[in-house]
């Protein structure tokens, strides 16, 4: 898993808030919170997964599906 602070840093969020919202996630069974403010993927999360770094999809939104496995593109179309 990842802390929240590391998530944050990498995609330029505010870590108070991103917390909130992969707590919410977590609740619905999307991310695992395994020890305080550390999430890791479940099941669900890993299949909407691109597979790309995330610096790569903030560059080029428009193209974060190609090239990936199918169940991220069908779940963002």
């Amino acid at each position: 898993g990842l802390h929240v602070n590391d998530i944050a840093a990498k995609n330029g969020q505010d870590p108070r808030k991103l917390v909130r919202f992969l707590r919410y996630l977590a609740n619905s069974h999307i991310y695992r919170e395994i020890t305080p403010d550390v999430f890791a993927n479940t099941r669900i999360s890993s299949m909407l997964d691109t597979l790309k770094p995330s610096q790569d999809i903030i560059a080029h939104p428009e193209t974060k599906h190609d090239n990936t496995p199918g169940m991220a593109a069908l779940a963002g179309h």
